[in-house]
């Protein structure tokens, strides 16, 4: 079974955590403090840098960006047994 947190790195850094919700195609992130003490950058113009949760629909969709397209992602959803659309469990699996 897979957790409803995974971290989130920028090389050995920890940068945040996406957290799954109950309903699992939405996400939310939320930088780590000692990335924001360390004056990391955000990830994304869409995800600024905060001490709070990120809003769900710009953090599922800025993550949902990150997975391959098209052919590529049936193929590796199909292969694996997972469900399309599952950004999280995809992100888990796959990194």
């Amino acid at each position: 079974m897979i957790s409803n947190l995974l971290s989130v790195c920028r090389g050995t850094d920890t940068v945040g955590t996406l957290r799954r919700l109950e309903d699992p195609s939405q996400l939310v992130f939320r930088y780590d403090p000692a990335w924001l003490a360390s004056g990391g950058p955000g990830i994304s113009f869409s995800l600024p840098l905060s001490e709070t949760d990120q809003p769900i629909a710009q953090s599922t969709f800025f993550f949902a960006n990150c997975l391959p397209e098209g052919y590529a992602y049936t193929a590796i959803t199909l292969h694996r047994h997972m469900p399309q659309g599952d950004v999280f469990t995809f992100l888990a699996r796959h990194g």
